[in-house]
């Protein structure tokens, strides 16, 4: 059985692989994106603190799964709502759900959960963590605040590598 750090290892080693080719990822298709920013997201994770009692397990996304078989190493959970994914870790908001970032960030509150999503201002309007693509890679942007109020503890090397750090 496959822990979930090989797991992680995995998808970060194809990550790493894919852009060792030197083709710029904007070129490709969208899956190709996704992939990327599916690698970005595993790499993350293993930097996160969580609260005490608190493991990741299982990545939420809700509406749209952009990833396809990008995460397929990670054990996710798909889902119209975000009332169905509150027992998740991480939920992630795509960007086919970017009118809704508002209700979503409001539902899940002060919970014990990393949102990370795609969307335009994600962590700047409330996510921990933004998706950013710029120059055809993946960079991310953290909202401390938001962070601290889901109990979670973000490595200062994330920070110091993030394109943005908001403390709204």
């Amino acid at each position: 059985m496959m822990t979930r750090r090989t797991a992680i290892r995995r998808v970060v080693a194809g990550f790493c692989a894919t852009v060792a080719v030197g083709r710029p990822l904007e070129a490709e298709s969208p899956p190709a994106e996704y992939a990327a920013k599916a690698a970005s997201l595993a790499w993350l994770i293993e930097y996160i603190k969580w609260p005490a009692g608190v493991t990741f397990d299982t990545l939420g996304i809700v509406g749209d799964d952009p990833f396809g078989a990008a995460l397929e190493k990670v054990k996710t959970r798909h889902a119209k709502s975000i009332e169905e994914l509150k027992d998740c870790q991480i939920v992630f908001v795509p960007k086919s759900e970017s009118a809704n970032v508002e209700t979503i960030l409001n539902s899940v509150g002060t919970a014990n959960v990393l949102t990370a999503g795609d969307s335009e201002g994600f962590a700047k309007n409330g996510g921990v963590i933004g998706l950013v693509m710029e120059e055809g890679k993946v960079r991310f942007e953290i909202n401390t605040a938001a962070a601290r109020r889901a109990g979670i503890g973000i490595d200062l090397r994330v920070l110091k590598l993030a394109l943005h750090v908001f403390n709204d």
